[in-house]
């Protein structure tokens, strides 16, 4: 028979193995990735051109939270260098451009500035993406179009052993890209028009 004392310390053990379990999980995808965060769109989708882009300057600005007023935890946020490699990588796939550069000439330039990014606590938790977009000619430095896209990420209570804030990061990155690419390949096929 166990006295309270013994019983106590068991559920401690339990509780301890199961919290350790838990912050492996957690710790162990606690980085946003690249490759969930690139979107889900085919190059039969989108228009091409003959124009060759390169990816200028990409900044970061705000981050907000309501999660009593703290910072968010490394995973839950979206660093200025994860997001132009991913920005990169999904203009790559996309084909819309002949070529995509990180340095030297281009026939345009890309800059992308971070304006913020929020994260919501609650079921479902919610991320929230602001970014501005601008294309300007890569010889005149000329504004050939420009977008402000907002994007919602979400991550439900289903996925409570997992690392919510990573989920909901990479979902409204990885939705806000596919905004960029289908508005990038809407702006092509009107150059084309005209």
């Amino acid at each position: 028979m166990c006295t309270t004392a013994q019983w106590f310390l068991f559920l401690f053990q339990i509780t301890r193995s199961v919290m350790l379990a838990y912050t492996v999980l957690v710790l162990s995808g606690c980085t946003l990735s690249v490759t969930n965060m690139l979107p889900e769109v085919t190059k039969k989708q989108l228009t091409s051109t003959r124009e060759t882009l390169r990816i200028g300057q990409v900044r970061r600005g705000n981050v907000k939270t309501n999660i009593m007023h703290r910072s968010l935890a490394p995973s839950g946020t979206i660093t200025r260098e994860v997001f132009e490699e991913t920005l990169y990588q999904a203009l790559e796939r996309s084909g819309i451009f002949a070529r995509i550069a990180r340095s030297g000439e281009a026939d345009l330039h890309l800059d992308a500035e971070l304006v913020s990014q929020e994260m919501s606590t609650g079921y479902p938790m919610t991320a929230t993406l602001f970014v501005r977009y601008r294309v300007t000619d890569g010889h005149s430095g000329q504004t050939r179009w420009e977008k402000s896209i907002v994007s919602i990420g979400q991550s439900p209570v289903s996925e409570a052993f997992r690392d919510r804030q990573k989920l909901a990061n990479e979902r409204a990155v990885q939705e806000n890209l596919k905004q960029l690419l289908i508005a990038l390949s809407s702006a092509v096929a009107t150059a084309k028009e005209q």
